[in-house]
């Protein structure tokens, strides 16, 4: 777990050696990105918000995302929209 708190990016190799990519700070960052947040990560490791959410429009969004031959990407929240039953969204590039 990272010092602060608010969670890893890690990736594992073929033996089972996690390697850390990104620590959350908070704030920011997006810290605890499972709360409300899309990120990306560059080839340097350099974390970037690209989506926050604000609770009406989603929250905790759930697994991953997929993107189209377009860059949009799409994924889902586990809660948030008119009954707070999730949503499913939509990032344009």
């Amino acid at each position: 777990m990272a010092a602060s708190g608010q969670g890893v990016v890690f990736k594992l190799d073929k033996a089972g050696t996690e390697t850390v990519l990104y620590s959350f700070a908070g704030g920011t960052d997006g810290g605890q990105p499972a709360h409300g947040v899309v990120f990306k990560l560059d080839t340097t490791g350099t974390e970037a918000v690209v989506y926050s959410f604000t609770g009406t429009d989603g929250w905790e969004p759930a697994g991953g995302v997929i993107r189209d031959s377009a860059g949009n990407l799409y994924g889902t929240t586990a809660y948030g929209g008119t009954s707070n039953a999730g949503v499913v969204f939509t990032l344009a590039p």
